[in-house]
């Protein structure tokens, strides 16, 4: 036994006539037991994973052919020969985006599509990383990935995403998972967050041509629209620090009553008067321009990190506050266009930035404006004190997105690419950071059913077999390992008790009895699963939380063990294999860098 029925093979043994020819009663009976079949085995994922062809249709999506993943087919082969294997990071898995979906580079954003092997693009933590693969991925099954700030991304249902679970103010372990897995579990109400935003390094090889604290000034409170400059402040210290520059530009600050202040010169070319800090504003669009139509220059939002502080700083000690009771950092303008250019450049800097509508009155009249509302940050974004005062800060690692809904949007033309960081991470549309557990799940699979494929020259067990799949904590091993070979919980089973609705690797129709964890929401103990002999494999679930003394006790013939584990929870595990000859799989990126778990399977490192 290789290979499990589908309904529609059943039925070709069947004749209509037969069907027709039973009692009405026996009738529906025989129809509702074909339709809790066809829901048992509907959902063959595993059956239907590395295909010969790219001709295999699940959930509306081609699976593609196992010629496409020669890495996943050369570490199961490898499980004939070697009981411990390690898959760290991962090759061409998910990454899809619109070949129109902005990528950060170095040098700003550019389309997915225009990408080229060496290409820079920006890595998770900010810094350039070179482009070493990429993959057209052909017409694919588009979604939209909406955040809490109000940003959004395209990518196929197969891109991955590293995110941490969130639920009671826990601070929880990072995983990565497919849009298509986050999206049914956010449909059953959990929430997840991305890494913090970083702190980006762009390409600096131009010089700005107006100091970026005096534009953040100009472009608050300044009055363009003239054609002369204007200020409008009463801050000595704005004062002070415009008087200081003027000389730069050839200028001189000088009030003009009722707040006002110009930036005037005496500098004179064919008899007029020439004014060189209006020029520049010029040369970057903004003369002539009034509160509605002032945007930040391009060159300033790829500038060096401390000029687009400086910037950011000029534009919040104008039109920027700090509330008193709350500390929420918010920008104010009229102009929709610039609180979205000045959301993108909190972003820039690792802060998260809403941009949201406000209705209010101006004289006696409706007023729409808009407003930017800033988190917490490890830096000021004022240089003033009244409003510094009021600030609060945060640490380096809070701070990250979180994912509020996942919605299908149609088919895009996509590209797939592969960058040299360790993390595999880049930051794409409004700096957000995007991104193998599938590899664990299925070889586990395989082994707990004997359905070894006709293709697999792996390690093979002839009968059942005893099995631990593991995870880092309590949370991410019901929610990712768990999940992944058992599939969502579900109370619509035939019985209708507590069970799986088979969208996991491990057919459903092949679960047998279930021990659920005291204490724990859904999360399994143990399971049992149906072995082509007839007999019943066992698969228990272990997290590193539950520290060494858990993996104690009787043999096991293979381990999963997914993200990286302490080293002594591994060595014990080698201890639990070494009587049945069996095997240990890990199935992680290695975001802890060369830890001594990782150097165990990099042999002569160093030497």
């Amino acid at each position: 036994m290789n290979a499990i029925p589908s309904v529609a093979e059943l039925l070709q043994d069947i004749e209509a006539a037969d069907i027709a020819l039973l009692p009405r009663e026996r009738q529906e009976r025989f129809a509702s037991l074909l339709a809790a079949l066809n829901r048992r085995t509907s959902r063959r994922q595993f059956l239907d994973l590395f295909p010969d062809n790219d001709n295999v249709q699940q959930d509306g999506r081609i699976i593609y052919a196992r010629a496409r993943y020669p890495k996943h087919i050369e570490f199961f082969k490898a499980g004939a020969t070697y009981r411990e294997r390690g898959f760290i990071a991962a090759n061409r898995v998910g990454k899809a985006q619109p070949n129109d979906e902005p990528v950060l580079t170095p040098r700003g954003f550019i389309p997915m599509g225009s990408l080229r092997l060496g290409d820079m693009v920006i890595g998770s933590a900010g810094k350039p990383v070179k482009v070493v693969g990429v993959f057209p991925q052909g017409k694919r099954q588009i979604v939209q990935v909406r955040f809490s700030d109000g940003s959004r991304v395209r990518c196929d249902r197969d891109h991955l995403w590293t995110v941490r679970p969130v639920a009671n103010g826990r601070d929880s372990a990072f995983f990565t998972a497919t849009a298509a897995e986050l999206a049914d579990r956010i449909a059953q109400g959990k929430r997840f967050a991305l890494p913090k935003r970083p702190v980006v390094e762009f390409d600096q090889a131009f010089e700005l041509p107006v100091d970026p604290y005096l534009l953040g000034l100009l472009i608050g409170d300044g009055g363009l629209s003239t054609g002369s400059v204007f200020l409008t402040t009463t801050d000595q210290q704005i004062i002070d620090y415009c008087t200081a520059i003027a000389p730069d530009y050839g200028c001189e600050f000088q009030f003009r009553g009722i707040q006002s202040w110009q930036f005037t010169t005496k500098i004179r070319q064919h008899g007029r008067h020439i004014n060189l800090l209006a020029t520049l504003l010029e040369g970057l669009g903004l003369r002539w321009k009034g509160s509605r139509t002032k945007r930040i220059p391009a060159e300033y939002l790829v500038a060096s990190a401390e000029n687009r502080l400086a910037l950011l700083r000029g534009l919040m000690d104008t039109d920027g506050t700090c509330g008193k009771s709350n500390s929420a950092r918010q920008y104010y303008s009229v102009g929709e266009a610039l609180c979205q250019d000045v959301a993108s450049l909190a972003r820039s800097l690792g802060i998260n930035a809403k941009v949201s509508p406000k209705n209010g009155r101006y004289n006696g009249e409706g007023h729409l404006s808009y407003k930017v509302h800033l988190s917490r940050s490890e830096q000021s974004v004022f240089s003033l004190p009244r409003k510094q005062a009021y600030e609060t800060f945060t640490d380096k690692t809070a701070g990250g997105l979180i994912i509020e809904a996942i919605e299908p949007i149609g088919e895009a033309e996509c590209t797939c690419i592969q960058v040299d960081a360790d993390d595999s991470l880049y930051l794409t549309t409004d700096y957000v950071v995007t991104h193998n557990t599938i590899t664990g799940a299925y070889e586990t699979t395989a082994h707990l059913t004997g359905l070894y494929p006709h293709w697999w020259e792996g390690k093979r067990f002839t009968g059942p077999v005893t099995w631990w799949a593991c995870g880092k904590s309590n949370e991410t091993t019901r929610d990712i390992v768990q999940h992944a070979l058992l599939g969502d919980v579900t109370f619509d089973t035939d019985d209708g008790r507590k069970g799986f609705a088979g969208k996991g690797m491990i057919p459903a129709h092949l679960m047998g009895r279930t021990i659920w964890r005291r204490g724990s929401d859904d999360a399994v103990d143990n399971i049992l699963v149906k072995h082509v002999t007839g007999g019943w494999s066992r698969v228990g679930f272990k997290s590193y939380e539950q520290k060494r003394g858990a993996f104690e006790g009787t043999a096991r013939h293979g381990i999963w063990l997914d993200e990286e584990c302490p080293l002594d929870i591994y060595g014990e595990c080698l201890i639990r294999t070494a009587t049945t000859g069996g095997i240990i799989m890990l199935t992680y990126t290695p975001l802890e860098g060369l830890s001594e778990t990782t150097l165990q399977f990099m042999p002569g490192f160093g030497d």
